[in-house]
């Protein structure tokens, strides 16, 4: 019995490996790129996601003013705000302004350059969304525009700092 336990095991992992080596090195053009969405940020100013993701890597959660989980994201950001410098932050909630003006206010006290809070319209995101809409909800984009993660919760932003300084 012995014997024949350890070829299988040796054949489950050679295929872990290579499904492991396949993700990795799959094409570029299977992978998400930003998606032009439009957003109304709490300066005034309307841009696309797109517009906001040139050239560096952009981090861009969904978020409520009511959410617990949303409310310990931003203030895992807010800790580490200037590890961030090369990256795009972006808060996107789908509530009327003046809430998403405060929720700014709130953690952020100072304008940040590479940090911003937007209003979104829901039917105009959903297409990039999984089913299940999950606060805070996570897109995460490279310096190519290609998609590095999409996660429903909360996230590590120690993982999100490690990828970033070994990418720049």
């Amino acid at each position: 019995m012995n014997g024949k336990l350890k070829p299988l095991i040796v054949i489950v992992l050679g295929l872990a490996i290579a499904y492991q080596l396949y993700v990795y090195f799959k094409p570029e053009s299977v992978k998400q790129e930003v998606p032009a969405i439009s957003l109304a940020l709490v300066d005034g100013k309307n841009v696309s996601l797109p517009e906001l993701a040139k050239e560096k890597h952009l981090v861009a959660f969904i978020v409520r003013s009511d959410c617990d989980f949303c409310k310990k994201q931003m203030e895992s950001f807010r800790k580490n705000i200037d590890r961030f410098r090369n990256t795009e932050i972006l808060f996107i909630s789908f509530e009327e302004m003046p809430v998403i003006r405060k929720m700014n206010r709130r953690f952020f006290s100072v304008d940040i350059p590479y940090m911003n809070f937007a209003q979104a319209r829901q039917e105009e995101l959903a297409p990039f969304l999984e089913k299940e809409l999950v606060f805070p909800y996570m897109l995460w984009y490279d310096k190519k525009g290609r998609q590095k993660a999409q996660y429903k919760g909360l996230f590590p932003v120690d993982r999100i700092i490690e990828v970033i300084e070994l990418t720049n």
